[in-house]
């Protein structure tokens, strides 16, 4: 049985602490919010649908413990005391052992259900560049292993593969060539997350017209399965933004949601990281994983791998979570977007960049889903982009045909 958070605060409760305390240790905190969260969708009504997001958050705290574990033991957070190691070790085996009544699945089985439920495979634009044209370079483990980023004391630290050196020092996005070619947005770096949690950061180039050459999200990794990709950027060896920009992946909120999580896992204060979902305003992180907890409470996880379909109340309760979410986050978008546009010199005889120029501007590609409607209010504000009002009208219908269910 999985414990509650005040049996699981108390497991891990040690006397007489010199370092280490509980209320320092981020990662433990954030335990016992998902234990929280467990338990308020252990109910019998809308069976199915609570079921499907108890096994999302189960997940997580399969990978919250099993990051605990492994920072315990390489030592490099002096937030996490090693004397919790058994309390934390046997909410650990709980934790699989719950997986497995609730799956199904096998103890064998599990990392490729994990992969498969947790996981993001290439879409067809990363196969077709990858396996049917052959562009992409493939790193092996060695080769990998520069790029990777190592968080010590919340700071990220990498190789100096620029100067193919072993050394570390401080990662730095701003710094680095990882844009060549503008691939990547402006002082950013592209990522890669594999399911382990490890991310993986460096320069990100199109083949030159030479195949085997191409330098993608998925050349870390070798074509297999991320947690998450897209775009990180790091000042200093303070991650300051992260996105879910990858046309390999097109990972979804959840797996952007799971790279945040592991950032807080290896010890990164996620307090002041900007967020950007593909197509939306950037929120800061804290504010995004509480989004989605607010999501599974609501029935958000309508799952095609769950045995009963919701309740029509539930899909009219999930309709309005999403609408208010949407319309706001649309809104907070179409700000941006007009307020960037008028920064570069938009005007009425001009609106935005002119199409061709919005293809080559990082800004405009990141809120391309809103450039039609932008249109439309330029249009009802006479062909001048400064007098248009954004408003926030509704996202979704409310009725049964307005639920989406997100991809397996």
């Amino acid at each position: 049985m999985i414990p509650t958070k005040a049996d699981f605060v108390l497991a891990t409760d040690l006397k007489f602490v010199i370092s280490g305390r509980r209320a320092e240790d981020r990662l433990l905190n954030d335990i016992d919010a998902l234990l929280d969260l467990f338990h308020g969708l252990n109910s019998e009504s809308d069976a199915g649908i609570k079921r499907a997001a108890r096994i999302n958050v189960l997940g997580r705290l399969y990978f919250a413990t099993d990051g605990w574990l492994k920072m315990a033991d390489l030592g490099s957070n002096s937030t996490i005391n090693p004397r919790r190691r058994p309390a934390v070790f046997a909410l650990y085996k709980i934790i699989v052992e719950k997986i497995k009544e609730e799956t199904g699945v096998t103890e064998n089985v599990m990392p490729s259900w994990l992969v498969q439920t947790f996981g993001k495979d290439m879409g067809d634009h990363g196969v077709g560049l990858d396996l049917r044209d052959g562009w992409a370079e493939y790193l092996s483990e060695q080769e990998r292993r520069k790029y990777r980023l190592i968080f010590k004391g919340g700071l990220a630290y990498q190789q100096k593969w620029w100067e193919n050196s072993e050394g570390l020092t401080l990662a730095d996005t701003e710094i680095r060539n990882f844009n060549k070619d503008n691939v990547i947005a402006n002082l950013f770096g592209g990522y890669a997350v594999s399911m382990s949690g490890d991310f993986y950061s460096g320069p990100h180039n199109p083949p030159g017209g030479i195949r085997g050459n191409a330098r993608y999200h998925s050349s870390y990794l070798a074509g297999d399965a991320v947690l998450c990709a897209g775009e990180i950027r790091i000042k200093s060896g303070v991650v300051t933004h992260i996105n879910n920009g990858s046309g390999h992946y097109q990972p979804d909120s959840s797996n952007l949601a799971r790279a945040v999580e592991s950032l807080a896992i290896q010890g990164v204060n996620i307090r002041n990281i900007l967020v950007r979902e593909f197509g939306r305003g950037e929120i800061m992180a804290e504010l995004y994983l509480a989004r989605i907890n607010e999501s599974l409470e609501v029935h958000r996880m309508i799952s095609n791998r769950s045995n009963a379909m919701p309740s029509a109340r539930s899909r009219v309760e999930y309709a309005h979570m999403v609408n208010y979410r949407d319309r706001d986050e649309r809104k907070d978008a179409l700000e941006t977007l007009k307020s960037h546009w008028i920064n570069n010199g938009a005007r009425k005889d001009r609106p935005g960049h002119g199409y061709h120029l919005r293809m080559q501007c990082d800004e405009c590609r990141k809120h391309a889903a809103y450039w039609k409607e932008m249109d439309d209010l330029v249009k009802e504000a006479g062909g001048d982009v400064r007098n248009a009002r954004v408003s926030a009208k509704q996202a979704l219908p409310l009725g049964m045909g307005g639920i989406t269910r997100p991809r397996r």
